[in-house]
């Protein structure tokens, strides 16, 4: 249970299955101003809708990768739920859903470089919300999360990276499982 080596930090990730767990294959956790958070990702829609409920399906095309935010989950206004159907240019979707299980704002990633991707924010009537957001692949030293969270990867033995956002108080520690 490769996902185990990162207990203690997040309850909704501990109270996952085993099944669930051993499902996962990658796990993004952010600083977001200070506030600590995992989504966590798999390629088995079964294993995603297992844990992401009625907002998988939400998804209506098959991805090769599904991405929650766990503590979304329990916000009920901007559940955060990630598709990747492997288009070329670009890494992933991102779906912000509000309390009535609606989705309300579509962000895509544009990959600009294998160290570098534009996020672009759209309305649902595709109306463009904001220019683009870069967010780059960054150092250790970017990372604002809980440090023991950077030890526990270093011990894991999987591959990880840091990642953050250029324009917001925003990063993340990307572990492969």
């Amino acid at each position: 249970m490769p996902a185990s080596s990162f207990s203690g930090y997040f309850q909704e990730l501990d109270s996952l299955t085993t099944e669930q767990k051993d499902g996962l294959k990658m796990l993004v956790f952010c600083n977001r101003l200070g506030f600590n958070s995992v989504t966590v990702m798999a390629r088995d829609k079964n294993i995603f809708k297992s844990i992401a409920g009625e907002y998988a399906d939400l998804i209506t095309r098959d991805a090769t990768r599904y991405f929650v935010d766990l503590q979304s989950l329990s916000s009920q206004d901007k559940v955060r739920i990630y598709a990747d159907y492997s288009e070329p240019t670009v890494e992933f979707e991102g779906y912000y859903i509000d309390s009535q299980k609606s989705i309300y704002e579509k962000k895509i990633y544009r990959k600009v470089s294998s160290d570098h991707v534009d996020i672009e924010r759209y309305d649902m009537q595709g109306n463009r919300l904001t220019d683009s957001e870069p967010e780059i692949k960054a150092s250790e030293s970017d990372w604002t999360g809980p440090q023991g969270l950077v030890e526990a990867a270093k011990n894991s033995g999987h591959l990880f990276w840091f990642l953050k956002k250029t324009l917001k108080d925003q990063n993340y520690l990307v572990v492969f499982l």
